[in-house]
């Protein structure tokens, strides 16, 4: 814990993240954006329109007003409320998008890392590049299930999470009745990617996914001579 706290600090001091920074940025209040619709490349003229689902009801940034989690009324220094302001910034985040995000994306946010490694974003970009709200610039994450509701709304939810517990299951499972090396890493990334679930999704992510790919590459070339034993 002294490790920890002590490390903690020491990142807040190089980043300049003083009492008066935070002051700031806890009662910052969300920017305006506006929603880029047509993306162009080259001769490719893409309507985003026509590519991602309307919601059935369509809400504005004024219904969000008064509804954020980071807004409540602290007597404390705010150095101490650090870390409170990642989670609950975290959570507006999410908030502010369920009512900025008038059209469902049809699974292109969690197909990212598909079109990121098949180069097909570079020719279609409309596919890869929505609009970013965030209720506050300072504070750029979202939880883990954001891209499977940007696809689908709250049926993207329970089907994705659906998807990560029998992906987790099936990783547990196979690493205790296989003690391979990739077994045992491919579990130590499963706990990762949950450990971070809370701040984002890296079943959304091309680098992770590179590596799931790369360690399948390097299990198969040396599986046959490399092996763990209980």
């Amino acid at each position: 814990m002294a490790v920890l706290v002590g490390g903690w600090g020491l990142l807040s001091h190089f980043r300049h993240q003083n009492e008066d920074y935070l002051s700031y940025v806890f009662n910052k209040e969300a920017k305006t954006e506006t929603d880029d619709t047509i993306l162009t490349n080259g001769s490719i003229v893409v309507n985003l329109n026509e590519l991602i689902i309307p919601k059935t009801k369509r809400y504005t940034s004024a219904d969000f007003n008064g509804k954020a989690v980071s807004k409540a009324n602290f007597k404390l220094p705010m150095s101490l409320y650090q870390v409170y302001m990642y989670v609950a910034f975290n959570y507006d985040n999410f908030n502010y998008n369920v009512f900025k995000i008038d059209r469902y994306s049809a699974g292109c946010k969690t197909l990212f890392p598909v079109f990121a490694l098949t180069g097909i974003r570079f020719f279609v970009p409309a596919l890869t590049n929505f609009p970013v709200h965030n209720y506050n610039t300072n504070f750029t994450t979202n939880p883990g299930i954001y891209n499977a509701y940007y696809d689908f709304g709250v049926l993207g939810v329970v089907l994705f999470m659906l998807f990560v517990g029998f992906l987790a299951n099936t990783v547990s499972i196979k690493q205790g009745t296989e003690s391979s090396i990739a077994g045992i890493i491919y579990n130590a990334l499963m706990k990762y990617t949950l450990l971070f679930f809370f701040f984002t999704s890296f079943f959304s992510n091309a680098t992770m996914g590179f590596y799931v790919i790369l360690i399948a590459l390097i299990h198969a070339a040396v599986s046959h001579s490399i092996e763990i034993k209980k």
